[in-house]
């Protein structure tokens, strides 16, 4: 039997045994005992959904009001060079044209997201095995695939993530730091939350959200009363 620590215990005897707002979660979280460093806060979204059917897939992507706290390196390849400054100067790490992809066929996997505009498509299929098992290859349905890659690139740095279930219909997330602001962690959560129910498939009856669960890293496990719409 794993030994829990003193910090451990000290938040297992703090933890509700009901559903919380996200207002409560959030407040209980910044309750608990500290880390010694500027933990993550998560959301993790268990969805009634077939993953394996076409008509209950589930992809969208926002903007949080407040951004997840962590800096995104942005790689931008296109054949435009003005857009490749332009991105570059709203803060991409790397912008410019086919001599990236270069680099990225060598092993280069330094960056954290990919925007392409469609013209270097056909192009990507060189570094699909890099880009692939990693999640990096650039897609129009999460908006990375696009004409307009400055404007990609300054929502990406402002804190866009993609709400994309896994194989299990799990969806997990970054929604801050400890060090934020308790309305900020809860206006993303809910802006989270909000986008996530417009995405419900259309076909899909019944529940759509089964849980939600709020936690920091190496806290508490929260869970929240949300609509299962």
């Amino acid at each position: 039997m794993t030994k829990l620590s003193k910090r451990m215990r000290e938040i297992k005897k703090s933890l509700e045994k009901r559903s919380l707002t996200v207002q409560e979660a959030v407040n209980q979280i910044k309750d608990e005992p500290k880390v010694k460093f500027d933990a993550s806060v998560d959301l993790n979204i268990s969805l009634n959904i077939d993953t394996k059917k076409a008509d209950q897939q589930v992809r969208t992507s926002l903007v949080l009001p407040h951004g997840t706290g962590k800096a995104v390196r942005v790689v931008v390849v296109t054949k435009d060079l003005e857009k490749a400054a332009q991105a570059k100067a709203n803060g991409a790490t790397e912008a410019g044209s086919l001599e990236l992809l270069d680099r990225m066929q060598a092993g280069w996997v330094d960056y954290d997201l990919v925007i392409a505009s469609p013209d270097v498509m056909r192009d990507f299929a060189k570094v699909a095995k890099v880009l692939g098992p990693r999640g990096l290859m650039p897609n129009p349905k999460s908006g990375t695939v696009t004409q307009d890659v400055v404007t990609a690139t300054v929502e990406a740095c402002k804190g866009k993530v993609e709400l994309k279930p896994d194989k299990m219909g799990q969806v997990h997330l970054r929604i801050g730091r400890l060090s934020f602001e308790n309305q900020k962690l809860i206006e993303n959560a809910e802006a989270i939350l909000a986008e996530l129910i417009k995405a419900k498939p259309r076909t899909l009856k019944g529940a759509f959200i089964k849980s939600v669960y709020m936690a920091s890293t190496m806290g508490g496990s929260h869970q929240l009363a949300v609509s299962a719409e």
